[in-house]
């Protein structure tokens, strides 16, 4: 995960109240995600590739998670400073 003074700045704009609205919503993706991927595991063979998706989705929303709490995190250190 690359976190820069770049990314920072560009969720700058986006309220503390939206990023953790976002992870919320993110979370309930990971877990439909999860929920389609158990289904498909029943019949590993058949649905390989769909099996490939659906964990590449579930590890792409868990990155954009970890960049959202870093932010807030961020934020968090920030206030304790000023």
């Amino acid at each position: 995960m690359k976190i820069n003074k770049e990314l920072i700045n560009q969720y700058d704009t986006i309220s503390t109240f939206e990023i953790k609205q976002d992870i919320f919503d993110t979370k309930q993706e990971i877990k439909q995600f999860q929920n389609e991927l158990d289904v498909l595991m029943k019949n590993k063979q058949a649905n390989k590739l769909n099996i490939y998706f659906r964990t590449g989705q579930i590890k792409s929303r868990e990155n954009f998670i970890k960049k959202l709490q870093f932010i807030l995190d961020y934020r968090k250190s920030e206030i304790k400073i000023n």
